[in-house]
């Protein structure tokens, strides 16, 4: 004892000190990163939805381990009372647990849009050549697009490799054309060019 000066005395409690800090600050991450001392604490987490100035609160009581103060998304998403499950998260993060609740905000599902079947088309000049094999021939579009996106165009593939299909912009402009993959009733036109 009596060969530790206070230099060392001090510089080791200092140390010390920083390791119990730093377990403290580890203890708290989330409730799957927590160390589990076997304890358990409970809390409420509280869905709220407000919708049309309707508001709808479900609580739902879990146990998370007792030095937590986060929860976990994975958690929260396995925890959604059925009745919500039409509605979708406000966001995705992790939530902080205060005084013992977690707010969940979440919102009304946008409705699917009604979709048809178009035809598509294929044009290279005067007409489709016939060694192109384009597929697919049709796609489910919105009911009220009036143009294939680049996705869609994206989607269209010649099988005999000679072909693509133009970009969604490469007509802008050539005969007063504004977009490729044009929709006119149940029919899609689709320009193509040599690879």
């Amino acid at each position: 004892m009596s060969n530790i000066s206070r230099r060392k005395f001090l510089k080791g409690a200092g140390v010390a000190a920083l390791a119990v800090a730093a377990a403290g600050v580890l203890a708290g991450c989330s409730d799957q990163s927590t160390p589990d001392t076997g304890k358990k604490r409970p809390i409420k987490l509280k869905y709220m939805v407000t919708t049309q100035g309707e508001s709808i609160v479900k609580d739902v009581p879990i146990e998370v381990p007792a030095l937590a103060d986060t929860v976990t998304f994975a958690t929260i998403k396995e925890n959604v009372p059925a009745e919500l499950k039409d509605y979708e998260f406000d966001s995705t993060e992790d939530k902080k647990i205060i005084d013992g609740v977690v707010v969940i905000k979440m919102h009304k599902k946008a409705a699917a849009k009604p979709q048809k079947k178009v035809t598509i088309e294929y044009v290279y000049g005067t007409g489709a050549p016939d060694d192109a094999k384009f597929a697919p021939t049709s796609l489910n579009v919105d009911v009220d697009a009036k143009y294939l996106t680049q996705d869609q165009l994206d989607s269209l593939v010649d099988k005999s490799g000679k072909y693509r299909v133009l970009n969604a912009t490469e007509l802008i402009g050539f005969g007063g054309m504004t977009q490729n993959g044009i929709i006119e009733g149940d029919k899609a036109t689709v320009y193509i060019t040599e690879k």
